[in-house]
């Protein structure tokens, strides 16, 4: 009997995470399935750009642009399972989505199967002049689910969650995750862009300042997973929902994805290390800033959220799955130094 063909549409293809989950399973050899694989892309050039990258006979393109209605109902219909990874903060993409797959969901005779992408700024809190450090709150996926689907639509991300979390609830014929990456570390093995965000943009910030520094005290503490067991829990999530196995899905599939607790100021001081070591840096010390400098660094108001906020989660779903993942925080500080190099062969520090 020949394997069965799974039809996949994917979002964030050339993106560091998307990249990296296309390289997980693009030539996974699966018991029972053969995977097809179809990409969006924004224009023809990244089109072929990203074809070229992935260079396997199950990869194609498509060009077109999050949210179009007409493009995303022709994908849904058309594919036996979504992976969104592109923009996790993009409505229009979650309310085009939503109607594509409730629309499917009258006349198909198997469920779609959708695993998008969120993160773990969604239950971030900022810190403060007078509230510098640490908040001690740690949300479980498992434990704490009635509180996640509570949070305030002013959160990072949780206008995006909760469209995609309200799909499974009012259409048969649907089964949805939502994975929620904290601080991503790693070189991807994915295609195009191979970088996380928000220690690179950390070591931008501190070149620009020519100063190492944390926002506030550097108390505050996230968590951290490696891009490649991050990878993993996509290919885990996607054979047990093919499988069909019983797994939280819905408001309940809400799946974090970590290996430890790391301080923004642990981070700033590796940082501070390395750079003097490459004499990018007059010396190793690390002073403090408010918000709005981290803000004007990199002229992103989003800066103070990626070093300034606390966000604490426990990955045990993921973990009663089979997921265990490799790396940890050992591996986040000394990563600090790959960073470095790769910005430096591959892009201007």
């Amino acid at each position: 009997m020949s394997d069965k063909l799974i039809k996949i549409y994917f979002t964030g293809a050339s993106g560091y995470i998307g990249g990296a989950i296309l390289h997980e399973l693009i030539d996974s050899i699966e018991p029972g399935y053969k995977f097809e694989f179809t990409a969006l892309a924004r224009n023809e050039h990244k089109a072929v750009a990203l074809e070229k990258a992935v260079l396997r006979p199950n990869f194609h393109t498509v060009i077109g642009n999050l949210g179009d209605q007409e493009l995303t109902n022709k994908m849904v219909n058309n594919h036996d399972v979504i992976i969104d990874t592109a923009d996790v903060d993009n409505v229009e993409n979650a309310i085009a989505l939503s109607k594509a797959l409730k629309a499917k969901s009258k006349t198909a005779s198997k469920p779609t199967i959708l695993i998008h992408t969120s993160g773990t700024s969604v239950i971030g809190v900022m810190s403060t002049a007078t509230n510098p450090g640490p908040v001690n709150k740690v949300y479980s996926d498992l434990e704490n689910n009635f509180e996640l689907n509570r949070l305030p639509s002013q959160q990072p991300h949780r206008p995006v969650d909760e469209i995609i979390q309200e799909i499974q609830a009012q259409v048969k014929n649907v089964r949805t995750v939502v994975v929620c990456p904290p601080t991503i570390f790693g070189i991807s093995k994915g295609y195009i862009h191979r970088d996380s965000i928000q220690v690179p943009s950390l070591i931008r910030a501190t070149l620009k300042k020519k100063q190492a520094f944390t926002v506030f005290s550097g108390d505050n503490t996230w968590n951290l997973v490696h891009i490649d067991d991050l990878a993993k829990l996509y290919h885990i999530l996607l054979l047990k929902l093919l499988a069909g196995e019983d797994i939280p899905t819905g408001k309940k599939g809400y799946y974090f994805a970590e290996n430890g607790f790391f301080a923004w100021k642990e981070v700033a001081q590796r940082i501070a290390e390395v750079l003097h070591k490459h004499n990018l840096l007059p010396n190793a010390d690390v002073t403090s800033i408010e918000p709005q400098e981290a803000a004007n660094l990199l002229n992103d108001p989003f800066a103070p959220m990626l070093w300034g906020t606390t966000s604490r989660c426990k990955a045990e779903l993921g973990r009663k799955l089979g997921w265990i993942p490799a790396h940890g925080k050992k591996d986040f500080l000394n990563s600090i130094e790959d960073e470095l190099k790769y910005r430096s062969l591959h892009k201007p520090l």
